[in-house]
């Protein structure tokens, strides 16, 4: 199911409708949805729901300053590749027009040892 806009009616339940949402999904399911532009990464230390939610609410200015931080942004070349010769398996959530993922923990503490 996509999360729209529209769905945010009550924005106390936006944010259960969104986990309920979440999901693990290997990289290699999610490249048709790269080669569009539209899959962004958040980075780990932030909550993907609530990024989720910034972007449901359209709250422009907490957006912008997760990009101006690089906590959010489009995946990069380069990183779909190391996703694709990995086999990685990411936190998705799909919040049109974007998919969001997220790298799991585990897969952050092996790719640093």
């Amino acid at each position: 199911m996509i999360f729209m806009k529209e769905d945010a009616n009550n924005p106390a339940s936006t944010s259960q409708k969104l986990h309920e949402q979440t999901a693990l999904i290997a990289w290699k399911e999610l490249q048709r949805f790269f080669a569009q532009g539209v899959v962004m990464w958040v980075d780990d230390d932030c909550d993907l729901v609530e990024i989720g939610t910034f972007i449901v609410e359209d709250q422009a200015p907490k957006i912008e300053a997760l990009v101006a931080s690089t906590k959010l942004a489009a995946v990069s070349n380069l990183q779909a590749k190391n996703w694709f010769e990995c086999d990685a398996i990411l936190w998705s959530l799909v919040v049109a027009p974007f998919v969001l993922v997220q790298e799991r923990p585990q897969e952050n503490a092996q790719q640093k040892n």
